[in-house]
């Protein structure tokens, strides 16, 4: 049992928010596509990442919890990770857009971007010459000002939606990296990270969470405007007849 351990984290992750997708007042299994497209588009360049640092050896992973299974040795529970979190993470993101469709929720997104900068730019100064805590926050700095210039309405809940997610967020990562269980399932490397961590967690990974979320809220943005190609056409013939 103790090598499904990942595994079941993903689950655990994954399946109630699926079954919670078919809600009919949110109806995120509707936005599917965007989700997905979303979900792909990001986790390319995150597991490029992931090859890297593991193959580095700045991260790696405990045998023990895993079910042996690896792409360029990656285990898959880590693969379905870029799958599973995000899935999650959309869906509350979407779900605090349909229940606080206000204009005060939307004002507090600059702000937010503000003071996590200010925090970033003090862990920057803290990290100088680690890999971890230098390329996240080198990362999630500048996407955070593209934010906060292209200011997009959808930022403040943005900001509520990783509020909400602290919580799961800590007992997951937590667990992965050894709260509650004998072990870390996902080890670090001590000379690439500043070494400050809340319970077990590598402060870093709060902003990696941050970094993989917001480009999955940005592009699922993005991608909920498409219209699918038999709209696209209904439209057009509509014109004609019409025009």
């Amino acid at each position: 049992m103790k090598q499904f351990t990942y595994l079941l984290i993903n689950l655990v992750v994954f399946l109630p928010v699926f079954l919670l997708s078919f809600d009919q007042k949110v109806g995120f299994w509707k936005k599917r596509r965007a989700a997905f497209a979303a979900i792909g588009a990001v986790a390319i360049p995150f597991l490029v990442w992931d090859v890297w640092f593991t193959a580095a050896k700045y991260w790696g992973f405990n045998t023990s919890y895993l079910g042996g299974l690896s792409i360029y040795n990656l285990p898959l529970e880590e693969i379905l990770f870029f799958l599973t979190v995000p899935y999650a993470s959309l869906f509350v993101f979407q779900v605090v857009q349909d229940y606080f469709p206000n204009e005060k929720i939307e004002k507090i997104g600059r702000p937010f971007i503000v003071v996590v900068g200010l925090v970033i730019f003090v862990g920057l100064l803290f990290g100088k010459g680690r890999m971890y805590p230098t390329l996240t926050g080198g990362l999630l700095f500048p996407s955070l000002l593209f934010a906060f210039w292209k200011n997009p309405r959808w930022l403040g809940h943005f900001a509520l939606a990783w509020i909400l997610l602290i919580i799961p967020f800590l007992l997951i990562n937590g667990i992965l990296t050894g709260s509650l269980i004998e072990k870390e399932v996902v080890w670090y490397h001590a000379d690439h990270i500043i070494g400050f961590r809340i319970f077990t967690i590598p402060i870093e990974d709060l902003f990696y969470g941050m970094l993989l979320i917001f480009w999955n809220c940005f592009l699922f943005e993005e991608f909920k405007k498409w219209k699918p190609a038999k709209q696209v056409d209904h439209y057009k013939q509509s014109y004609k007849t019409h025009g």
